[in-house]
Order: C-alpha cells, then sequence, then structure tokens
C-alpha cells in the first residue's frame, strides 16, 4: 500500500499522462485490466463519472471481470480535471479512442502498462524516496484500505 503522502510525492515528479494515470488508479480502485481499456465516450465530465463496461488482457478486448465493476464509478472533480487537460493535449482524443492509447499502435491498442510502471512511475517514485516494491495493483489496494479507514464501501 502507498501512503497518501508517497502518492502525493509521485504525482509531483510524473509527467501528465503517467499523473492521470496514477490519479484515476488511486482514486477509482479499477483494475490494471479496466483502467487501460477506458476510452473517451466512458468519461461523463459534466457527471464526474466513468463508465467501466470492458477489460482489456494481454491486448484482448473483453468484459469486466465481475457484474459489479461494470457500475458507474465515481471521479473525483480533481481528477475530472485532469483528465479533461489530458484530453486537450494528447494525440488520439475522439469518442473512441483510448483515454491512454498506444502511439506506437497508432490508437489501434492503450498503452502497455507496465512498461509505463518501468519507464515512468517507479523511476519517479525512488526519485521521491519511495523504495517499496508496488503496481498498479497496489494502487487498488491503496484506495480500498483508504476507503475502509474512512468507513466506506470501495465498490
Amino acid at each position: 500500500m502507498l501512503t497518501p503522502a508517497e502518492i502525493k510525492g509521485l504525482l509531483t515528479g510524473l509527467g501528465l499522462r503517467e499523473r492521470v494515470l496514477v490519479l484515476v488508479a488511486a482514486s477509482t480502485g479499477l483494475r490494471q485490466s479496466e483502467l487501460f481499456a477506458v476510452k473517451w465516450s466512458d468519461i461523463d465530465f459534466a457527471q464526474h463519472t466513468m463508465n467501466v463496461t470492458r477489460s482489456i488482457v494481454y491486448g484482448v478486448v473483453g468484459p469486466c471481470k465481475t457484474e459489479s465493476s461494470q457500475k458507474p464509478v465515481p471521479v473525483h472533480p480533481t481528477v475530472s480535471q485532469t483528465l479533461g487537460e489530458w484530453k486537450r493535449v494528447c494525440r488520439y482524443n475522439k469518442p473512441n479512442d483510448w483515454v491512454f492509447a498506444s502511439r506506437r499502435h497508432r490508437v489501434r491498442k492503450p498503452i502497455w502498462g507496465q512498461a509505463i510502471l518501468r519507464r515512468y512511475i517507479r523511476p519517479v517514485a525512488v526519485r521521491a524516496g519511495i523504495h517499496k516494491q508496488f503496481g498498479w495493483h497496489t494502487f487498488r489496494h491503496t484506495y480500498s484500505t483508504l476507503c475502509g479507514a474512512l468507513g466506506q464501501n470501495s465498490k
């Protein structure tokens, strides 16, 4: 698990794309497969919600792991604002484009999460003094733990 202070330190050193990824992962508790399967049409900026309707595993798009995963997910206004900033500057921002589209695959596939962790997020974590081993599931676990501490259900 990462602490709120560690997440804040991590966010400070990240570029916009990676900052959006970490914000969404840490504030929604989405699974990695759901996080990278979000398309722009899934986000309702006015209502601050995100529809999670699909997952992507090893490049194969399919349904979410569980039925409860398919409910609209609330998106904090700060996260929504940062998503909006990302949408304005990213190359692929049409409704049917992946939010985290791969330039290499020219929008046909989303980026590969493990590569983003290895190349961008973990090096920033080390520079921020975070020496824990963590992955995408850590953000899900962090979200669940923090919700539990606040007396809220995480999903």
